[in-house]
């Protein structure tokens, strides 16, 4: 069985609490800012946005240095170094020559 002054939550909702509090309970509250209810969305969304783009912009810098950039200065040295084989430029002309026969009526 309860006692008559005796609350079943116990915190700040208590009645007895804020009664044996006081002037401190008061004091307490005062010092807590009000929360901001406006704008909390958009603030957000462009906290969002802007680390959205930083990680896009640094993954696309990291692709390009790190994968582009060194596939690129291989293939350049590879045909620099490259000597195509003999019957290539044979083959190209029989080609160019197939092409022609087949596009002229």
């Amino acid at each position: 069985m309860r006692h008559r002054g005796a609350c079943s939550v116990p915190g700040p909702s208590c009645g007895r609490t804020l009664r044996l509090l006081g002037d401190a309970a008061a004091a307490m509250s005062s010092l807590l800012p009000k929360p901001q209810m406006r704008g909390l969305l958009t603030r957000r969304l462009r906290f969002h946005a802007v680390g959205a783009f930083v990680f896009c912009f640094g993954s696309a810098l990291i692709y390009k240095f790190g994968v582009a950039e060194p596939r690129k200065r291989a293939y350049t040295e590879y045909y620099k170094n490259h000597d195509p084989p003999p019957q290539i430029p044979s083959l190209q002309g029989d080609l160019t020559t197939e092409i022609c026969l087949f596009t002229e009526p």
